[in-house]
């Protein structure tokens, strides 16, 4: 079924907690933008979506903040801004998933 759905709709979601950690760098990054209060608000709902990633790096068994560590890292650079970088369970590390 989900095959079907892929083929179906030609698109696929990425993996890894991609989707999430792309997501709070961009509300990391609009929160700097923002006076006051807001700011707090949007920098501690980025930090919530870091949830899933960081769930997913222990659930394999990794350090969790070494991976996502290394996942903030690999977003900050140019290539981690235009990819889909997220947690790679086989070595505990970040792969373009």
């Amino acid at each position: 079924m989900v095959v079907k759905r892929s083929l179906a709709s030609s698109s696929v979601v990425a993996g890894g907690g991609a989707v999430e950690m792309r997501l709070s760098r961009h509300l990391r990054d609009v929160s700097r933008t923002i006076p006051g209060k807001g700011q707090l608000v949007h920098a501690a709902f980025a930090r919530a979506l870091e949830v899933v990633p960081r769930q997913l790096a222990n659930n394999a068994g990794f350090d969790a903040t070494d991976v996502l560590n290394a996942l903030r890292a690999r977003y900050a650079t140019e290539e981690g801004r235009e990819g889909w970088c997220g947690v790679d369970i086989e070595t505990g590390g970040v792969c373009d998933t």
